[in-house]
């Protein structure tokens, strides 16, 4: 009986120890979130284009400009790299604020890692939660990492 008990707790062992490796191993194959897709969003809208590159999405901006003002940029890596989320919009921010409740729309809820303001647009605040609530950051014309808030952007309010 002693002899089946120690057979037992030995393939008992041997068992935990080829099973319990390979399931983080399984779990860390899970599907992960497709990365960030480069998007123009108009303003006037709030109806966004995305693009499979940075690439498109430049040449796409490059035709908007002297018909639609670039208002600001959310990057997804520091050093204003990665993919990109532009506002454009017809009139800038002196006849109107633009205001972005829920990033999650754009697929960039919690991406952001830097974020650039331009002269039509020279300032920009950054939240963490949607609707412009929890912690904040305000800057104007560029900020290469975005410290305590980077990858934690909900919302943004340009202007």
């Amino acid at each position: 009986m002693k002899l089946i008990r120690k057979t037992a707790t030995a393939l008992a062992v041997l068992l935990a120890a080829t099973v319990l490796p390979v399931a983080p191993a399984a779990a860390a194959t899970a599907e992960r979130p497709a990365p960030p897709r480069s998007c123009l969003v108009a303003v006037d809208t709030g109806e966004a284009t995305c693009y499979d590159s940075r690439a498109d999405h430049t040449r796409a901006l490059n035709r908007l400009r002297g018909v639609r003002a670039e208002m600001g940029s959310l990057y997804s890596d520091a050093n204003y790299q990665g993919a990109r989320l532009t506002f454009h919009g017809t009139l800038g921010c002196y006849f109107q604020y633009p205001e972005f409740a829920d990033l999650s729309r754009y697929g960039w809820n919690d991406i952001a890692s830097s974020a650039q303001a331009t002269a039509y647009c020279p300032s920009m605040s950054l939240y963490d939660h949607t609707w412009w609530a929890g912690d904040s950051m305000w800057f104007r014309a560029m900020e290469p990492w975005l410290r305590g808030l980077n990858d934690r952007i909900s919302s943004v309010r340009l202007g």
